[in-house]
C-alpha cells in the first residue's frame, strides 16, 4: 500500500482508505496501549478513539513523516489524557484470590502488577517513552520521531526513569525483607 495516496484519497473523502491505513497498524498500536494500560479493555478503547482522533486531525498530518509515528503520538497522549482523569489506574488485588495456574501464574501476575506500579511512579513523558523503547522495543529515532523529541532529550528521559524505577523497586524488596 502507498500511503501517501491512500491519505491523499482520504482527505479527499473516501473514508474506505482510511480503513486500509487503520488495518496496517492494529496490532503495534494495541501493543502500545496494552503496555502502557496494562488492561486489555482499557488499550482496546484506546486505540479505537486514538484512530477517530487521527480520522478527524488527518489533514493535520505532514505526509512527509510517517503515518504510524504521527498516530502513536495521538495514541501515547489520549493515554495519558485517560490515566490522568482516573484519579487511579486500577490494579489486580491479589489479596485473597486464588490462582488455580500455580506458582507460575501467580509470579506473572506480581510481576505485572510490579511493573504497573512502577510505571504510575514515572512522568506521563517518562513513561510515553520506556513504554515505546523497553516494552516495545522502537528504536531511538522512531520514538524521537513520534514523539517530537530529540533523542538525547530521550536519552535523559531513559536514564532518570529507570534509575527513579530502580530505586523504588530495591525499597519495595527492602519493605517486603
Amino acid at each position: 500500500m502507498d500511503e501517501a495516496k491512500t491519505i491523499e484519497r482520504c482527505l479527499a473523502g473516501d473514508v474506505d482508505a482510511f480503513g486500509l491505513i487503520v488495518r496496517e497498524h492494529p496490532q503495534k498500536a494495541y501493543s502500545i496501549a496494552l503496555n502502557f494500560f496494562r488492561q486489555p479493555d482499557e488499550a482496546k478503547d484506546a486505540v479505537q478513539v486514538a484512530f477517530l482522533k487521527a480520522y478527524r486531525s488527518l489533514s493535520r498530518l505532514n505526509t512527509r513523516k510517517s503515518f504510524f509515528a504521527w498516530y502513536a503520538r495521538i495514541l501515547l497522549n489520549h493515554c495519558v489524557d485517560v490515566s490522568r482523569k482516573a484519579a487511579k489506574i486500577s490494579s489486580t488485588e491479589l489479596a485473597g484470590t486464588e490462582c488455580a495456574g500455580g506458582t507460575d501464574v501467580l509470579d506473572r501476575m506480581i510481576q505485572k502488577e510490579t511493573v504497573t506500579y512502577l510505571l504510575r511512579a514515572l512522568s506521563s513523558n517518562q513513561k510515553r517513552i520506556i513504554v515505546l523503547r523497553d516494552l516495545e522495543g522502537y528504536p531511538m529515532n522512531e520514538i524521537s520521531e513520534m514523539l517530537g523529541i530529540k533523542e538525547s532529550t530521550i536519552r535523559v528521559h531513559i536514564s532518570r526513569a529507570r534509575a527513579k524505577m530502580r530505586k523504588i523497586y530495591k525499597r519495595m524488596l527492602k519493605d517486603d525483607i
